[in-house]
């Protein structure tokens, strides 16, 4: 059968015949392998990932529409690009990105939406030839997802950066951890435990999805490369 060697797969309860990891239906016999899944819901799946990830993980793939990831790839890179400037102006490199905010802006949503397009397609088939089974829009879906605790730490305390420091938040002149040092890094600091708890939940999806922590490791590095190679070139 077409899917005898996959690597990541799930057995039919009726036939025992190996399928990929998102099928609905057996390749075999034509049984459902498990229930249908129509449209995510985004606020119940935004919370689900802190209380019930591996579920919500398996339900993101099992979805077949994968409705909210374009809506919440602008917010995504926001927060990016807010890192990003914060970066450079952290180390004292000499950039442009906050006076030309909206021109970077688009440049990094461009970045962003390349790196993700990029790593979706490329993974998918570097994986088929190692027998490991996946779909590009459950690619796209897991990481954008994935990214939604740090997405939305950063919108949530917005309003927090812009009461304390307005727009020296955003421009860094003078640098907001020179005006209130505590509250900035405080801020930075929070946002940084959600960043890393996205990236741990966007390796937990690639081991739920490919069951292979080698394989997970290797891919999340594989986009990791792919975004910080384009924004180097870019900037």
């Amino acid at each position: 059968m077409k899917f005898e060697k996959i690597n990541n797969s799930t057995t039919c309860p009726n036939c025992s015949e190996k399928n990929p990891i998102y099928a609905e239906v057996c390749s075999n016999c034509g049984a459902f392998i498990r229930d249908r899944i129509n449209t995510i819901d985004i606020w119940k799946t935004i919370w689900s990932l802190f209380v019930e990830p591996n579920r919500t993980i398996r339900d993101i793939i099992f979805t077949r529409k994968k409705n909210g990831i374009w809506a919440i790839l602008p917010i995504f890179a926001w927060a990016l690009f807010s890192w990003i400037s914060i970066f450079f102006n952290f180390i004292n490199y000499q950039t442009e990105l906050t006076d030309n905010y909206l021109k970077f802006y688009a440049a990094v949503l461009g970045i962003l939406l390349f790196s993700i397009l990029i790593w979706a397609i490329a993974s998918k088939h570097l994986l088929l030839k190692f027998n490991y089974y996946t779909r590009i829009k459950d690619n796209l879906a897991l990481i954008i997802y994935s990214f939604t605790p740090w997405i939305l730490s950063f919108f949530v305390l917005l309003l927090v950066k812009l009461g304390l420091f307005g727009e020296f938040w955003f421009t860094f002149n003078p640098l907001p951890w020179n005006i209130k040092p505590f509250p900035a890094y405080f801020i930075l600091s929070f946002e940084g435990l959600f960043l890393f708890w996205s990236m741990f939940l966007f390796f937990r999806s690639q081991l739920f999805l490919l069951k292979s922590k080698l394989w997970a490791i290797l891919i999340n590095l594989f986009f990791y490369l792919i975004l910080v190679f384009s924004i180097a070139v870019f900037f």
